[in-house]
Formats: C-alpha cells, sequence, structure tokens
C-alpha cells in the first residue's frame, strides 16, 4: 500500500510541475501568470545572474532577458594639450567611442584659414592597454601666407581614427578658399566624420559719402568652422577708410579660431591684427 501511494504522489507531483501556474489567472499561459503586482525583498537574477549597480534588465540578442548598462559610455575623458600622449584602457573596458579634432588653418591678409577636420569612431581595445592620442596645434598667422593646423589622431595597433588640419590662408588663395581639413580610418574603424569648413576670402567694396569723399572698405574672410565645432571660426577684420587719404575711419579687429579646431580670422590687406587657428581637441568616451 505504502509503494502504491508514493507511486501516486510521484505522479501528482510531475504532473503538476508540467503544468502553467496561476496566480489571479484561471488559465496561466507561461510557467507563472500572475494578474496583479509583484513584491519582491530580495533580488531579481536574469538567467542566474545578478544586476551590478545601475545596470536595468533588457532583452538581449538571444530574446532572453540580460542585465546591461543603458549607454556603453558613461565616462570620459578630455586631453586638450597640443602634442603627443598615452591613455591606459581601465579594467573592464573592452571598446572606446573617441572623437578627433585636428587644428585650424592660420588666417592671413587675404582671407581666413580652413577648420580642421572631425571624426569619431568606435576601436575594440583590451583592458590595461595603450591607446595613443595626437593633438595637432593651430596654424600661425602669417603674411602674405599663413601656416596649415596640425593633423590629430587616437590610435592603438589595430586601429586608428585621423583628422586632418586645416589649410592656413595664402597670397595663392586670394580669391579662392582656404580648405578645410578632412578625415579618415583605418583598419575597419567604424567612424562618423565631417570636413572642416573653408576659409573665406576677403572683401572689397566702395561708396560715396558725399560729392567729394569717397570712401573705401574692406572684411576680412571668415575663418572656417572645425568640423562638428559650430561657430568656432575666427571673424576677419573690417575697416572703412578715406579712399584718398587713406585715413581709417571705422575699424572692426577680427579673431582667432576658436578650440577646438576653428580656423584664424582674416586680415585687410592695409593694416590690422592677423588672427591664427585654434589646435585640436581628443575625447575618449568610455
Amino acid at each position: 500500500m505504502k509503494t502504491f501511494l508514493i507511486i501516486f504522489v510521484f505522479f501528482v507531483f510531475v504532473n503538476a510541475t508540467a503544468q502553467n501556474v496561476g496566480i489571479g489567472v484561471p488559465v496561466p499561459a507561461e510557467k507563472l501568470d500572475v494578474n496583479g503586482n509583484i513584491n519582491v525583498s530580495g533580488t531579481i537574477k536574469a538567467n542566474g545572474t545578478t544586476g551590478q549597480n545601475g545596470q536595468v534588465l533588457m532583452t538581449g540578442s538571444s530574446g532572453n532577458l540580460v542585465w546591461a548598462d543603458l549607454s556603453d559610455y558613461k565616462n570620459f575623458i578630455t586631453f586638450s594639450s597640443v602634442g603627443s600622449g598615452t591613455w591606459t584602457v581601465p579594467a573592464g573596458v573592452t571598446k572606446i567611442y573617441a572623437e578627433v579634432w585636428a587644428g585650424g588653418g592660420g588666417g592671413s591678409g587675404t582671407g581666413g584659414g580652413g577648420g580642421g577636420g572631425y571624426t569619431a569612431g568606435i576601436i575594440t581595445v583590451i583592458p590595461g592597454s595603450s591607446v595613443s592620442y595626437s593633438i595637432g596645434a593651430g596654424g600661425a598667422p602669417g603674411s602674405p601666407n599663413a601656416s596649415d593646423g596640425g593633423n590629430s589622431a587616437v590610435f592603438n595597433s589595430t586601429s586608428t581614427l585621423l583628422a586632418n588640419g586645416g589649410a592656413g590662408n595664402t597670397y595663392t588663395t586670394f580669391g579662392s578658399a582656404a580648405l578645410g581639413g578632412g578625415y579618415s580610418a583605418f583598419n575597419g574603424t567604424s567612424t562618423i566624420g565631417q570636413n572642416g569648413e573653408s576659409g573665406g576670402s576677403n572683401r572689397f567694396d566702395y561708396h560715396q559719402s558725399n560729392a567729394t569723399t569717397f570712401l573705401e572698405s574692406q572684411t576680412g574672410g571668415k575663418g572656417g568652422d572645425g568640423g562638428n565645432s559650430p561657430n568656432s571660426g575666427g571673424k576677419g577684420t573690417y575697416q572703412i577708410r578715406n579712399a584718398s587719404t587713406f585715413a581709417t575711419i571705422y575699424a572692426l579687429f577680427g579673431s582667432p579660431g576658436r578650440i577646438p579646431g576653428g580656423g584664424g580670422g582674416g586680415n585687410i590687406t592695409w593694416g590690422g591684427t592677423i588672427q591664427g587657428g585654434a589646435q585640436g581637441l581628443v575625447i575618449i568616451h568610455y
């Protein structure tokens, strides 16, 4: 008789465990189907894993629940000194998102310098390894020729992100633009980017003040904005002078490019202050 009871209880147990269980649900559709609120005093595990501080439950690629971060890149570090350096990848970090701006070109007496290029992308890294970076200087102003902005880059043993410096304005670009810098990536890095804006050329205008007085004005070309860096290009100098005596009547001075990557504002050909381009910048998100 005892043997029969044991077999019977085992059969009922197996049969019950094979069925769906409902709480407030007459016909449950899942292994556990609850109609109402659930209060948990302990923790919740997703496929045997307890979530870490700041993580949320999400559906993974397999369709199962997993604990994950809302963002892959919760931290960032900024490098703003011209030159080269290295950064050590922290523990637990296997990829970074880097943003790179090159230096802007210098302005001259014939127009503004080109803005530095911008690139950004994902690089696979190894915790404890080094990531190298370089930050380009802004182009020096010059008359008649300004210098180009320096290139900037972020790279490791497998991938490179490169942003090219904007062109300095030269006498040969009078009447045409000093080109903005471009961008590129090597070894399969996932990348986006934006070219720097070209620098503007100087503009001349002539006016009549009265029957005997004539004026001439000149506006220095605007420096090009750095890629993904709105309003970073320097303003050009503006002056009005008497066309006969060359006496200055009104003047607004230009400005250098602004970080990151703005081109220097153009100066006027008959005087004023020449403006340089702004340096680049690197930001690593991890």
